[in-house]
């Protein structure tokens, strides 16, 4: 699942000190295909990489939100997850690209 980062939520993002990099405007959820709850996708990440930001979206709502990332790593490999806290499904080392 796809979503556009709005024109308000991108200039929020513009606004936040010390970025990383230019901030993504088109995203794809980041999520175990077929979970529940909403969509997200890494958007932006501040202050050094301090602080990330993320977009989250559903049928009925849209909003970029700072979250911290998921504390999770794979012990064998050393992978971190990188998905932000709490999130639904799967660590992000766990996903399977098709």
């Amino acid at each position: 699942m796809a979503t556009v980062v709005k024109d308000a939520e991108f200039e929020t993002l513009l606004a936040q000190r010390l970025l990383l990099s230019p901030p993504l405007r088109h995203v794809h959820c980041e999520l175990v295909v077929g979970h529940e709850d909403s969509h997200v996708a890494f958007v932006l990440a501040a202050e050094y990489g301090e602080r990330w930001w993320w977009v989250r979206w559903d049928s009925t709502r849209h909003e970029v939100l700072a979250l911290g990332v998921c504390p999770y790593t794979e012990p064998q490999e050393h992978d971190d997850c990188l998905l932000p806290v709490g999130h639904v499904g799967t660590h992000g080392f766990q996903l399977v690209v098709t």
